[in-house]
């Protein structure tokens, strides 16, 4: 366990505990809430010179900013900060505050590395409530109003910190699925749709050798894999991936009161920033083929 990781992590979960622990619970039922992490996390990107656009979608708001690069081509990095609605007291740790963390970390880097491509960060309202109509989701409302080649691809960051190595620990929606992929759950998942199979092998291949086993997962006709954020820019033609700790196939706290922050693994959620780092270098790179018809 390096130096590097120790610190990373600490600083993760600074942002966890912020979002997930000072905050809590996040949604459109509890507003004053929900404004305070959009407020929180306006002032955490401005705080690293960035300038935020606020997108509001009925009495909710999406957060946006972007990093120039020379090269033509955006690439998005998106993240949800709202937390389930219908469980009390339901904290968020895992799913999202994870990935918000993990998406503030990449920003961070990107200012003191700009990309050669522009970057745009994203952080999405009401992921949560997409299960009672997609439209609902910020996501989609970003999505879909997107004009014909605005954003090239979409990285998206969804539940980043549960890791165990132990035999049975990983669950799979299909009963064939841990013959292939085994059950430890100790991995970092590449999530995509099939049609977007070219850019998640790549983005496989990129994320390996960075602390964490990754398995890629695109297999035809699995529903699965298009749930919340992802739907949204798979519905809008736009190559997506998304990168999950499998949330409710690994984490027994998933949608609990239990989703703590003190629950997270933080040297493997530091782990997860070094991956999707390099993930997000090879995305930004202009002619990496993203998807097959």
């Amino acid at each position: 366990m390096g130096v590097a990781a120790v610190l990373a992590g600490m600083t993760l979960r600074d942002d966890v505990e912020h979002l997930a622990g000072r905050i809590g619970p996040r949604h459109p039922g509890l507003p004053v809430a929900l404004a305070a992490a959009a407020n929180w996390l306006t002032d955490r990107l401005t705080g690293l010179g960035l300038a935020v656009r606020r997108e509001p979608f009925g009495d909710q708001v999406n957060l946006q900013a972007e990093i120039r690069g020379a090269q033509p081509g955006t690439v998005l990095v998106g993240a949800h900060y709202d937390s389930v609605p219908d469980v009390a007291a339901a904290p968020g740790a895992d799913d999202n505050a994870s990935g918000v963390a993990v998406l503030l970390a990449l920003a961070e880097r990107l200012v003191a590395q700009p990309p050669p491509g522009t970057v745009r960060l994203t952080l999405f309202a009401n992921e949560e409530g997409m299960r009672w109509g997609r439209e609902r989701g910020g996501s989609w409302h970003h999505a879909s109003r997107l004009a014909d080649g605005e954003v090239r691809s979409a990285l998206l960051l969804d539940s980043l910190g549960w890791y165990d190595s132990r035999s049975g620990t990983q669950a799979w929606p299909a009963w064939w699925m841990p013959w292939i992929h085994g059950t430890r759950g100790d991995f970092l998942c590449v999530q995509a749709s099939w049609r977007d199979r070219v850019l998640a092998r790549a983005c496989t291949r990129a994320a390996c050798g960075h602390g964490l086993p990754v398995r890629g997962c695109w297999w035809p006709r699995q529903t699965w894999q298009m749930m919340g954020d992802q739907e949204s820019f798979h519905a809008a033609g736009i190559p997506a991936i998304t990168l999950t700790d499998t949330d409710r196939f690994r984490n027994s706290r998933f949608h609990t009161a239990g989703d703590r922050p003190e629950t997270l693994d933080y040297i493997g959620l530091a782990h997860a920033v070094d991956a999707a780092w390099a993930v997000l270098g090879l995305m930004s790179v202009t002619g990496i083929t993203v998807s097959s018809a």
